[in-house]
């Protein structure tokens, strides 16, 4: 990506801004929607989960976080910032109506 910003779009239509960073990168604690994607190119980027949290530094610290990275090969996590959880679980619905990325598949 030749940017640190990338647009992913939900179902509704809307547009989704998220900031890039490399997958090992630490955060304060704040609230966030977070995406694990595998970009292996500018054209080949793909989300393989959708989460939010109140707590981003804490988010390496969850198992599923590592299930997540071991099973779908993740490359980058991109964030977008948001204190507020009910406007955060909208957009993660939103992104996962849309994109229906592996890591958020049911069993």
């Amino acid at each position: 990506m030749e940017s640190d910003l990338y647009n992913w779009t939900g179902a509704s239509g809307r547009i989704h801004e998220f900031w890039v960073y490399r997958l090992n990168q630490k955060f304060d604690a704040m609230g966030a929607i977070f995406l694990y994607v595998r970009a292996l190119s500018v054209d080949d980027v793909s989300l393989v989960y959708v989460n939010q949290t109140n707590r981003m530094d804490l988010v390496r610290q969850n198992p599923i976080a590592d299930e997540i990275i071991s099973e779908y090969k993740p490359t980058q996590i991109h964030i977008l910032i948001n204190e507020n959880v009910s406007e955060r679980k909208g957009v993660m619905a939103d992104l996962i109506l849309k994109h229906n990325p592996l890591g958020n598949k049911q069993s």
